[in-house]
């Protein structure tokens, strides 16, 4: 459009040819500002699937904890609880596909989990993960602690790690690079 104002600026056709330019221009206006909100809806999407993963993290170590605690019991007489070992060692897989774990089996048939040097499961205890809303330039986003404290979690790994390194590093400079384009 600005090419064709160029060549066209003394003749008849320029008033046509500057309607042009102005129309294409509020298209590329548009067009970054459609971009913009997609990026901030990717970012605020990803926040919220943290929170979706966060819970499930949770319900994972809630029920291992309760096995590791029903495995504690069965096996007092000597017995192996091979089912509920099964069963724990299934959800312990489900937990590993979101986070990296380290299982740590104890004398009592209990086991301990780990999320590096974090420990999310001793025995029948587990300790739930959750978050809290701070502005982050003026977006509201989760920050993952231990449930009830200002903690905030370190170590972090696996998708919860990705999602969070997309959130805050990836999204961000996407951001900024169609801000400095505009």
């Amino acid at each position: 459009a600005w090419s064709d104002l160029s060549t066209q600026a003394s003749s008849t056709n320029a008033a046509t040819a500057r309607t042009n330019v102005l129309g294409e221009a509020t298209k590329l206006v548009n067009g970054l500002h459609e971009l913009a909100n997609r990026l901030q809806n990717l970012r605020d999407s990803v926040d919220s699937d943290l929170q979706n993963y966060t819970n499930e993290i949770n319900k994972y170590t809630a029920e291992i904890a309760q096995l590791n605690q029903q495995i504690a019991s069965s096996e007092l007489g000597g017995t192996p609880a091979n089912d509920l070992r099964d069963q724990r060692d299934l959800m312990t897989d489900q937990l590993a596909s979101i986070i990296d774990v380290r299982v740590t089996e104890k004398p009592n048939g209990t086991t301990i989990v780990s999320m590096g040097a974090m420990v999310l499961v001793d025995s029948s205890d587990d300790f739930p993960i959750g978050s809290n809303v701070v502005n982050e330039n003026g977006h509201a986003i989760h920050e993952l602690v231990w449930r009830g404290t200002d903690v905030k979690l370190t170590n972090l790994n696996g998708e919860l790690y990705g999602l969070i390194q997309s959130r805050d590093e990836v999204l961000p400079r996407y951001i900024d690079e169609l801000n400095t384009l505009t």
